[in-house]
């Protein structure tokens, strides 16, 4: 254990930055009682107000959370520039972009 140490105290020495350390998911949901990312999405789905409930979404991406995202996203642009309960938050937004698109996404952040 102790070569390990000054192996690692080498390296760090080295590359000259400080180390970052990942805690996953697990952590948050155990100590901090966070929702997993499933429930999560879940939470958005109806504060989003999509107009297909959250079944819809979970069944048509097989599982794959990336892209229930991704569905759940694509029916809010519409929504989002649509439905008056977002109109203060596209007074805030709607000039701002990221890549070539208008910042909002599942992350909107003034929710009704």
């Amino acid at each position: 254990m102790a070569d390990f140490k000054k192996d690692f105290a080498n390296h760090i020495n080295v590359i000259g930055t400080n180390p970052y350390l990942f805690i996953g998911s697990g952590l948050s949901r155990r100590y901090l009682n966070m929702p997993t990312w499933l429930n999560l999405l879940k939470d958005f789905s109806e504060k989003l107000l999509l107009q297909k409930g959250f079944g819809y979404y979970d069944s048509k991406s097989e599982g794959n959370l990336p892209e229930l995202a991704s569905l759940m996203a694509s029916e809010f642009h519409e929504t989002w520039w649509t439905n008056p309960a977002f109109s203060d938050s596209r007074k805030e937004y709607e000039n701002k972009r990221i890549g070539g698109s208008v910042s909002q996404s599942v992350s909107e952040t003034s929710l009704p």
